[in-house]
């Protein structure tokens, strides 16, 4: 029997710049309520604005083995999420 894998990924997008800032790439089954619908998380200045009614901050954590990841230039990093409704 195959392992199955589930991943969900999400563009981290700057509009202010017209670039992508990177790739969150979140491995979890259950429902996460600040994904955004059109899979882009908007940068505001502080966090991400989703279109769920949420800023989500990201912050890159050490060694720490999280759920997870940020690709920026193809390297990934450890991902801490958290999200505030608007």
């Amino acid at each position: 029997m195959k392992k199955q894998f589930i991943a969900q990924a999400v563009t981290l997008y700057d509009r202010a710049e017209d670039m992508v800032i990177g790739t969150l790439m979140v491995y979890k089954q259950e429902p996460i309520p600040w994904m955004p619908s059109n899979g882009i998380l908007l940068f505001n200045g502080d966090g991400y604005t989703s279109d769920m009614g949420y800023t989500v901050y990201v912050n890159i954590v050490g060694k720490t083995e999280t759920n997870m990841r940020v690709y920026i230039d193809g390297e990934k990093f450890n991902a801490d999420v958290m999200a505030c409704s608007d």
